[in-house]
Protein backbone atom coordinates (compact mmCIF):
# COMPACT_ATOMS: atom_id res chain seq x y z
CA UNK A 1 0.00 0.00 0.00
CA UNK A 2 1.45 3.04 -0.84
CA UNK A 3 2.10 6.39 1.48
CA UNK A 4 1.47 8.82 -1.02
CA UNK A 5 -1.63 8.48 -3.12
CA UNK A 6 -1.35 8.67 -6.92
CA UNK A 7 -2.65 11.50 -8.90
CA UNK A 8 -6.58 10.96 -9.89
CA UNK A 9 -6.48 12.44 -13.72
CA UNK A 10 -10.42 12.69 -13.79
CA UNK A 11 -9.86 15.61 -10.97
CA UNK A 12 -5.99 16.47 -11.41
CA UNK A 13 -5.54 20.28 -12.27
CA UNK A 14 -5.06 21.26 -15.81
CA UNK A 15 -0.93 21.84 -14.97
CA UNK A 16 -0.85 18.01 -13.96
CA UNK A 17 -2.74 16.95 -17.60
CA UNK A 18 -0.88 18.58 -19.62
CA UNK A 19 2.38 16.78 -18.15
CA UNK A 20 0.70 13.43 -19.00
CA UNK A 21 -0.61 14.67 -21.83
CA UNK A 22 2.98 16.26 -22.85
CA UNK A 23 4.58 12.71 -21.50
CA UNK A 24 2.46 9.75 -23.25
CA UNK A 25 2.39 12.10 -26.36
CA UNK A 26 6.50 11.21 -26.55
CA UNK A 27 5.50 7.69 -26.35
CA UNK A 28 6.71 7.71 -22.74
CA UNK A 29 4.43 5.21 -20.37
CA UNK A 30 2.33 6.42 -17.11
CA UNK A 31 3.62 4.53 -13.99
CA UNK A 32 2.65 4.38 -10.35
CA UNK A 33 5.82 6.04 -9.35
CA UNK A 34 5.22 8.95 -12.12
CA UNK A 35 1.89 9.00 -11.21
CA UNK A 36 2.37 9.84 -7.57
CA UNK A 37 5.33 12.18 -8.66
CA UNK A 38 2.93 14.46 -10.08
CA UNK A 39 1.76 15.79 -7.38
CA UNK A 40 4.30 18.28 -7.52
CA UNK A 41 4.60 18.68 -11.39
CA UNK A 42 8.52 20.64 -11.37
CA UNK A 43 9.45 17.32 -9.56
CA UNK A 44 8.19 15.15 -12.09
CA UNK A 45 9.20 17.55 -15.04
CA UNK A 46 13.17 17.81 -13.30
CA UNK A 47 13.66 13.84 -12.64
CA UNK A 48 12.05 12.10 -15.79
CA UNK A 49 13.54 14.84 -18.12
CA UNK A 50 17.45 14.65 -16.73
CA UNK A 51 16.61 10.70 -16.49
CA UNK A 52 15.46 10.50 -20.74
CA UNK A 53 18.34 13.17 -20.95
CA UNK A 54 20.98 10.81 -19.61
CA UNK A 55 19.90 8.07 -21.05
CA UNK A 56 20.25 9.71 -24.49
CA UNK A 57 23.69 10.94 -24.04
CA UNK A 58 24.53 7.31 -22.47
CA UNK A 59 23.56 6.00 -25.84
CA UNK A 60 25.56 8.77 -27.95
CA UNK A 61 28.60 7.58 -26.03
CA UNK A 62 28.45 3.85 -25.68
CA UNK A 63 25.64 2.51 -28.19
CA UNK A 64 22.46 1.43 -26.72
CA UNK A 65 23.02 -1.99 -25.96
CA UNK A 66 25.67 -1.02 -23.99
CA UNK A 67 23.64 1.52 -22.58
CA UNK A 68 20.98 -0.78 -21.71
CA UNK A 69 23.66 -3.25 -19.85
CA UNK A 70 25.07 -0.71 -17.84
CA UNK A 71 21.92 0.60 -16.42
CA UNK A 72 20.80 -3.15 -15.81
CA UNK A 73 24.08 -4.07 -14.24
CA UNK A 74 23.21 -0.48 -12.01
CA UNK A 75 19.79 -1.61 -11.21
CA UNK A 76 21.19 -5.11 -10.21
CA UNK A 77 23.75 -3.83 -7.74
CA UNK A 78 21.07 -1.56 -6.23
CA UNK A 79 18.83 -4.82 -5.55
CA UNK A 80 15.87 -2.49 -7.42
CA UNK A 81 13.69 -5.82 -8.78
CA UNK A 82 11.59 -3.34 -10.63
CA UNK A 83 14.32 -1.28 -12.00
CA UNK A 84 15.76 -4.72 -13.16
CA UNK A 85 12.62 -6.63 -14.09
CA UNK A 86 12.05 -3.26 -16.07
CA UNK A 87 15.32 -3.28 -18.00
CA UNK A 88 14.70 -6.87 -18.94
CA UNK A 89 11.55 -6.66 -20.72
CA UNK A 90 11.81 -3.01 -21.91
CA UNK A 91 15.43 -3.79 -23.89
CA UNK A 92 14.62 -7.16 -24.33
CA UNK A 93 17.87 -8.03 -23.12
CA UNK A 94 17.95 -12.34 -23.24
CA UNK A 95 19.86 -13.14 -19.88
CA UNK A 96 21.29 -16.61 -19.33
CA UNK A 97 19.91 -18.62 -16.93
CA UNK A 98 20.98 -20.69 -13.59
CA UNK A 99 20.74 -24.29 -13.44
Amino acid sequence: MSYISKIDLSTAPQEVRAAVDNHLAQGYQLTNEKLTLLHNVTAFHTLEESSYELDRELQRLIGKRAADFYEYAISLQNDCLVCSAYSVSYTHLTLPTTS
